[in-house]
């Protein structure tokens, strides 16, 4: 059913058994912080790590698709996230099993596999957020960035830029840090990790610049990251060899 309030338009079209025909999907997927920063919301903090994840869509029907993309300002990000919340838990509450999977196929039987741990221990968090005054794109600012000095070689450099502001974990205030040539140093303001965890908009920057170094962390041990199934794997061995990476 569209998610749009009082709309309940069912987004599936059932075929008549004897057409042979088969389902005609209605519904739309509509992005509730845009898939490009030009789009509606699109500059907006988006909840979860992908523009195309769960969290970021939400099910409609053709009208209010184009209604919420249109019309930006009667649908902002908050309004559309607390419409998704409610839709969802009225689903839960309200709709029987039977209801809930109208249409649905049919179970295709247990599948066998074998699950591996993905959790790696945490052992340091940044405690301090830097950000200064920045009007480059992130392009520029990368093709800017100063290479560490050979026994700073493990600095990592992860940023974000948000409301024209560079946001980093590095010290934006050195005169010769790694963004010494995007930014003014005399502007950088340094904030302690704790006041940014305790606000939510903050609190998911920090943790989409602690996924960005965590990106690093791991290229520079030879994990690969599959974007399609958002998880990191290493490269075979040639051979029966184990492996093993610190």
């Amino acid at each position: 059913m569209c998610a749009y309030p009082d709309c309940g338009k069912p987004l599936i079209a059932v075929a008549p058994v004897s057409s042979g025909d088969p389902h005609a999907v209605l519904g739309q997927m509509a992005h509730i912080v845009a898939h490009s920063a030009e789009g509606p919301r699109g500059e907006k903090v988006l909840r979860g790590e992908d523009r195309d994840g769960p969290e970021n869509l939400v099910l409609l029907c053709p009208e209010h698709h184009i209604l919420v993309d249109q019309q930006r300002k009667s649908h902002p990000v908050d309004w559309l996230y607390l419409m998704k919340e409610q839709h969802e838990r009225w689903v839960t509450e309200r709709l029987s099993p039977q209801e809930r999977f109208l249409h649905a196929h049919p179970s295709t039987g247990y599948v066998t596999d074998t699950l591996h741990s993905t959790l790696l221990p945490v052992t340091h968090m940044p405690p301090a957020v830097f950000s200064a005054p920045c009007a480059l794109t992130p392009m520029e600012i990368q093709e800017r960035i100063i290479s560490p000095a050979p026994q700073e070689a493990a600095l990592y450099k992860p940023f974000l830029c948000h409301e024209k502001q560079l946001v980093t974990f590095c010290d934006l205030s050195a005169p010769r840090g790694p963004f010494s040539r995007c930014v003014d140093p005399r502007t950088s303001q340094r904030q302690t990790s704790r006041l940014w965890w305790q606000d939510p908009d903050l609190a998911r920057l920090y943790v989409m610049l602690l996924n960005r170094t965590l990106n690093k962390i791991t290229g520079r041990r030879g994990l690969h990251l599959d974007k399609k199934h958002q998880r990191y794997y290493f490269e075979p061995l040639d051979g029966p060899l184990p492996r093993e990476v610190s």
